[in-house]
């Protein structure tokens, strides 16, 4: 599983590609973006929030990041 680390204050920055369409789901930050096979979905937002989250596939559930947000 992959792992983003940002520092509150800053810029959270990445891409997922996935073989089939999905929505990817960033838990605590509630945000989704549609993927389609073969393309990127790009993440950009603010680090507001300190912690650890996950990022998955939301229609498997299948955990592909974890994002840690530090002070």
């Amino acid at each position: 599983m992959a792992e983003v680390k940002a520092k509150k204050g800053n810029e959270i920055r990445f891409e997922v590609t996935a073989d089939a369409p999905a929505e990817v789901h960033v838990h605590g930050y509630e945000l989704t973006e549609q993927v389609d096979a073969g393309r990127a979905a790009k993440f950009s937002f603010p680090a507001e929030l300190e912690g650890v989250y996950e990022v998955e596939l939301e229609e498997t559930a299948t955990p592909i990041a974890e994002l840690r947000v530090s002070p």
